[in-house]
């Protein structure tokens, strides 16, 4: 089995997206640069933390019942969200999924 070093990447949150990103890009080469097969960036890291401005933050995105599971060199990895972990049937059938 191959070692996968996995970086978890703290980043404040920006107001403004073109800046998040930046510094989002920054923190993963750093991290790439540490040996960093994988990097993990925080859910929220391109807007403020607040119920209040999500509306204004929020992007298109397409709904759907599918779950994300894709194959990496290391494997393949499911993606979750904090709400998603809420149910533990989506890790059960992440698993199955590989």
């Amino acid at each position: 089995m191959a070692i996968i070093q996995i970086a978890q990447v703290h980043l404040n949150p920006f107001r403004n997206k073109t800046a998040a990103l930046a510094a989002a890009e920054e923190a993963c080469r750093m991290a790439a640069g540490l040996g960093a097969d994988l990097v993990a960036l925080p859910e929220m890291f391109c807007c403020p933390y607040a119920a209040a401005e999500f509306p204004a933050y929020a992007e298109q995105v397409g709904g759907g019942d599918d779950m994300t599971v894709f194959g990496t060199e290391f494997g393949r990895i499911g993606l979750c969200i904090c709400f998603d972990f809420r149910f533990p049937e989506l890790a059960r059938l992440m698993a199955l999924r590989g």
